[in-house]
């Protein structure tokens, strides 16, 4: 089996030949335009920042402890936060940010679901219809996806992601 990475280590022009591939091939099957990345297992380099903003993408969605790589670019950013298990706390920790505006993240696999996988699954199908209920009964949050926080929320800039970027360890 290939253990190669996805992107991170690679050089620029093989990420951007995939980037490219993987971006016409989805907007070929969905009949509209990529702008979102989110790299497997949240691994990416200076060299894929730099492709996506060659190739048009807009936004990435990914771990938020690669700092250094981050300060230069232009794409929005939105890592995400935390799985569908830990929103309750990241809504209540969201409350008593310094920031004006916090954004939780929400990352979530099939796998997370009790009913796909008994033993890895966390949550179930019924656990994530009363949290959605109760996400939206509450005042403050308001329930968006990716392409719509980044049109909605003032700044998704480097400096912003790394002001908030979890410290590593």
């Amino acid at each position: 089996m290939n253990k190669q990475p996805k992107f991170s280590g690679l050089d620029y022009n093989s990420q951007a030949k995939r980037l490219a591939k993987g971006k016409k091939f989805l907007e070929g099957m969905i009949d509209a335009p990529i702008s979102t990345f989110m790299p497997p297992w949240n691994r990416y380099d200076a060299n894929t920042l730099r492709a996506l903003e060659t190739l048009g993408f807009s936004t990435l969605s990914a771990d938020n402890k690669k700092g250094e790589e981050t300060q230069a670019c232009k794409l929005n950013l939105l890592p995400y936060s935390c799985s569908l298990y830990r929103l309750r706390d990241a809504v209540k920790k969201s409350r008593t940010s310094s920031d004006p505006q916090p954004v939780i993240v929400v990352l979530f696999h099939e796998y997370d679901f009790k009913e796909i996988n008994e033993k890895r699954g966390r949550i179930s199908y019924q656990e994530v219809y009363a949290l959605l209920n109760w996400v939206s009964s509450q005042a403050d949050v308001r329930l968006l996806s990716i392409s719509q926080a980044t049109q909605v929320i003032d700044n998704l800039s480097a400096k912003r992601f790394l002001m908030n970027a979890s410290p590593a360890g």
